[in-house]
């Protein structure tokens, strides 16, 4: 069972989510937070990638 005062960094997530980042934490022997952050940091390299990709080059210019 996973007290509420244990729950500040997933607050607003659902309960049954966070018992499975608390199972896979475990397995992983982590925190939530650290798992969470792993999570975060390659969910925004790739989205960095997919913008930089979509960028046009400076000599192209864009019609406004």
């Amino acid at each position: 069972m996973i007290r509420k005062g244990n729950r500040r960094l997933t607050f607003d997530i659902s309960e049954e989510l966070h018992k499975d980042l608390h199972f896979l934490t475990f397995e992983n022997n982590t925190s939530i937070m650290v798992y969470v952050k792993a999570i975060l940091k390659k969910h925004v390299k790739k989205v960095r990638k997919v913008n930089k990709e979509r960028v046009l080059p400076l000599d192209r210019k864009h019609p406004m």
